[in-house]
């Protein structure tokens, strides 16, 4: 048997959380810190690390904040996808906002 303790949910949420406003980086940069943060937990997986659980969990709780909540909000957001998604976007965004 393994002696090895385990945190609980609460404490791996309040590990996940990320403490910076939306602005504080570039899209790219949060896109950035989301794959290193990704590349993290499979490499935890890969070498199968004390608490690897643990830490995958707390890494994918972090990309999946940044992508859903973080860089939905980041100023530049609206404007990064209206130039990015083409016209269907634009028609879309044009009616929505008549």
């Amino acid at each position: 048997m393994s002696n090895a303790t385990h945190k609980s949910i609460a404490q791996l949420k309040k590990e996940a959380i990320v403490a910076y406003e939306p602005n504080h980086f570039s899209i790219k940069q949060w896109l950035n810190s989301t794959n290193k943060i990704l590349d993290a937990a499979k490499l935890a997986k890969e070498i199968n690390e004390n608490n690897a659980n643990e830490t995958i969990y707390v890494n994918n709780i972090r990309a999946t904040s940044i992508l859903l909540e973080i860089i939905p909000k980041h100023r530049d957001y609206h404007h990064e996808i209206y130039n990015r998604a083409g016209s269907t976007y634009s028609d879309f965004f044009k009616l929505r906002n008549t």
